[in-house]
């Protein structure tokens, strides 16, 4: 089966799942640089969640017993107020709004998902999680009218770094080179098999110009494997 993973930000209580992009939500599925669900991740990170607290996030991960970090106490505090103690996947499923919809290459999967979500409310199901956070009456508006973006630079505020793929060599575990991965998923990521990110808890933008006092990064290494598929 697999740990699937969803983009989260702890801060606008939204998320975007790489299933409504067509992808795989496993760890390595969407970790492509030119990927779909990361040129949403990039407009997003350029707009609306500039400046917020954003993680790659496992859902069979639990909340951390030691808390060390704002992002793991804001969702320690929404894990709490939701009933679900410790259970992040839960609580961010049942709380926040998944914002995949924004985006025009999801339109065909979260048209059907908000479609049948229409149904169980007109047959009078209850109990509904209303993920998409639509309105009942004007379900599609405001959906599937953006794209995903590139930037040249992806940048750690909060530590002052960056990488750009002209320049950062990007290497899997065993040294050898990767022309393809985006280490965002990696240094965001924190999931039930790996090491936490090391980038967990920042504040991470995009950029074009690189912004006075970033450092570029010259290498990344991966904690992972090309063949670790998990």
């Amino acid at each position: 089966m697999g740990e699937y993973y969803n983009w989260v930000n702890v801060d606008r209580k939204e998320y975007i799942c790489p299933a409504d992009f067509g992808y795989g939500a496993k760890r390595y599925e969407s970790c492509h640089r030119d990927g779909a669900v990361l040129s949403a991740l990039r407009n997003l990170l350029s707009k609306e969640w500039k400046g917020c607290k954003v993680f790659w996030m496992g859902d069979e991960s639990p909340l951390p017993k030691k808390i060390d970090n704002e992002l793991f106490s804001i969702l320690k505090r929404d894990c709490d107020e939701a009933g679900c103690p410790g259970d992040m996947f839960d609580t961010v499923y049942e709380t926040y709004k998944n914002v995949s919809g924004l985006f025009k290459v999801t339109e065909e999967h979260v048209k059907q998902e908000i479609s049948w979500y229409i149904e169980d409310l007109i047959d009078g199901k209850k109990d509904l999680i209303n993920e998409y956070g639509i309105n009942p009456i004007d379900p599609f508006e405001g959906l599937f009218l953006r794209k995903g973006e590139n930037y040249r630079y992806v940048i750690n505020q909060t530590k002052g770094v960056g990488y750009s793929f002209e320049t950062t060599k990007i290497l899997w575990i065993d040294g050898k080179k990767s022309d393809f991965v985006d280490p965002l998923p990696f240094l965001l990521g924190y999931g039930n098999y790996y090491e936490p990110g090391k980038w967990i808890g920042d504040i991470i933008v995009v950029e074009d110009e690189l912004p006075d006092g970033v450092s570029l990064i010259e290498s990344i290494a991966l904690n992972m494997k090309q063949t670790d598929k998990r």
